[in-house]
């Protein structure tokens, strides 16, 4: 694709065209909706947050009772999404607009989408729950593209909440301990332009130049400088930060690509093995990546002054490294992300 020049800032931006899957509400049925609704209930919204603790309850049940006024917070704010640059994504951006990008038309995406699910699922409160993406040909269960399944059990001290639900509801028979339920997504075709797309050499080095030692009207940057030659992959344990939806600094760059008329950002899944693989300058294989789209979204997101200490030695998880291709060589531009899944 034929690369061109942002007109806002220098931003090294360039056209998308391919293969990306997204998973949206209205393509489930009603054992969907109750297995996202309890088992992976902040994968679309705020979950259950939004209903009241015990002790909240207490209160309105006993406050007027005792003669004393309750006066409610307002409702809590919607789950952060990572990019969405608006902080909590109360302005514009849903769950439809996020993707996972594919490699073909059957969708495959290294497990991206089923790795960004599974995040969401924490089995000490809604038991045991895992997906697996069926475009993937090699699965135990053969290739089914179009198809993720979700496979959901009761275990010691652990109870489905997801699959007591779908009992209740006579979705599912009762007596069983565990269940299979498919989950459909859709893989389109979509061409978007301006993109910033963080597998390119340019823009992965734009982004540590604007951010990696302080875009002065956005970042203060505090404690430990990067290294310059770290570049852009020191950035990378706070762009691959765990926490579900990002964190304060995930959100500065989706403000400022918004702000900047950036129509879309391509960026690294913080739940699977990352890679982007050149060959002679070109992008010739990718895996483990998501594109956030910005178009008709608000072009003045909430903005704020973000500090920023997150650096490789807070990562989660010790083993997890990044390879990088030397320059010079035929693969020069390539780098992968490995055990982070």
């Amino acid at each position: 694709m034929p690369w061109f020049r942002s007109k806002h800032k220098g931003i090294p931006t360039t056209e998308f065209h391919g293969w990306a899957k997204c998973h949206r509400p209205d393509q489930r049925n009603a054992l969907g909706d109750v297995l996202f609704a309890h088992t992976f209930p902040f994968f679309e919204g705020s979950g259950d947050s939004v209903n009241l603790s015990p002790i909240d309850q207490a209160l309105e049940t006993v406050g007027p009772e005792m003669g004393f006024e309750v006066n409610r917070l307002p409702d809590p704010e919607r789950t952060r999404r990572r990019y969405a640059g608006d902080l909590r994504s109360v302005l514009s951006l849903d769950r439809g607009r996020y993707f996972t990008i594919c490699e073909d038309q059957q969708g495959s995406d290294s497990q991206t989408l089923a790795n960004e699910m599974n995040a969401y699922c924490d089995p000490r409160r809604s038991g045991f729950g895992f997906v697996l993406d069926l475009a993937d040909p090699n699965t135990l269960v053969g290739q089914k593209p179009g198809w993720l399944a979700a496979y959901i059990s009761t275990t010691k001290g652990a109870p489905s909440t997801g699959l007591a639900a779908a009992q209740r509801s006579g979705l599912l028979s009762d007596g069983h301990t565990s269940a299979a339920v498919l989950i459909p997504y859709r893989v389109s075709e979509l061409t978007v332009s301006p993109v910033l797309d963080l597998r390119r050499p340019d823009a992965r080095q734009w982004l540590f130049e604007t951010f990696g030692a302080g875009e002065r009207d956005w970042l203060d940057f505090k404690g430990r400088a990067l290294p310059r030659e770290a570049g852009f992959f020191g950035l990378l344990a706070t762009l691959m930060d765990r926490t579900n939806g990002g964190n304060d600094f995930t959100d500065l760059v989706g403000a400022y690509l918004r702000t900047h008329g950036v129509a879309a950002l391509i960026f690294p899944s913080a739940r699977t093995n990352v890679s982007a693989v050149f060959r002679d300058g070109e992008l010739v294989q990718s895996g483990g990546w998501n594109l956030v789209d910005y178009r008709d979204a608000s072009d003045t997101p909430v903005k704020r002054k973000v500090v920023w200490t997150t650096d490789w030695a807070s990562f989660p998880d010790p083993k997890t490294r990044v390879e990088v291709a030397p320059p010079g060589l035929p693969h020069a531009g390539s780098f992968r992300v490995k055990e982070n899944e």
